[in-house]
């Protein structure tokens, strides 16, 4: 399960590291000089990108369950089609009911292949290389000269089977319920490999099971200036540390 998570966080390193500002960057020197704090280009850019996230950032990646309704729907497609039965989508818009029933298996057919090529760009190879499912081909002119299917499906993706998209829907399941623990933790989990890494290279005391006061100010205040977290500009020391101690225990 971590490893299906922990891909999800690495795919933005360069978008966060070139967000930083030159005003945080001359900011961030700054708490370098105050904290006594000596790091090297590839320690900064390693601290930047572990501390440069927001709740905000948490919401989204938390909420985001696209790829696991869609597989859903996907599933429930393609059973409806077996066993020859009619799909209803209803909704309530300002106050109303409202539904459509689909009792047509070719169209039914031909939103399958849509939510599968849908399905395929959001995988981005994901499927192969954790469920060995291979993506989906595309529909081809030769297809259509076949006549087998109408021009409008050129460029879709072909169905997943029943036995993929079920796999397909754990793995979501298993993305999802390690967000779920991101959201409660995401803090720790952002700032103790950055703990783990000056320690080892001793950038942070490495005689303590914990870290030193002005360790835990110098992250306390980057974190603040990346946004990650609303400091209080009147926490002292003592409370800075305790957040971060607090933090890394979870």
């Amino acid at each position: 399960m971590e490893d299906d998570f922990y891909d999800v966080l690495k795919e933005d390193f360069e978008q966060r590291v070139n967000n930083l500002s030159d005003k945080q960057f001359e900011k961030l020197k700054e708490l370098l000089i105050k904290y006594d704090i000596r790091l090297s280009h590839i320690d900064l850019m390693t601290l930047v990108y572990y501390a440069n996230c927001n709740e905000e950032d948490v919401h989204e990646m938390v909420n985001n369950t696209e790829a696991l309704d869609l597989a859903k729907l996907h599933l429930l497609l393609l059973e409806s089609i077996e066993e020859k039965k009619s799909i209803t989508i209803s909704t309530t818009i300002n106050g109303l009911e409202k539904s459509v029933e689909f009792n047509y298996p070719m169209t039914n057919t031909h939103i399958l292949m849509l939510i599968s090529s849908i399905l395929n760009e959001l995988s981005d190879y994901s499927y192969k290389t954790k469920l060995n499912i291979e993506q989906k081909e595309k529909i081809t002119d030769d297809d259509i000269i076949q006549e087998l299917l109408p021009d409008y499906l050129l460029n879709f993706s072909a169905p997943y089977t029943i036995d993929e998209i079920t796999r397909i829907i754990q793995l979501e399941n298993r993305v999802q319920k390690g967000l779920s623990l991101y959201k409660k933790r995401w803090i720790s989990i952002r700032i103790s490999p950055v703990v783990e890494h000056f320690k080892k290279t001793g950038i942070f005391d490495n005689s303590k099971k914990t870290i030193k006061t002005n360790e835990a100010c110098f992250l306390y205040d980057v974190l603040d200036l990346l946004g990650a977290i609303r400091g209080d500009i009147s926490a002292n020391n003592n409370e800075k540390y305790q957040f971060i101690k607090k933090e890394l225990k979870k």
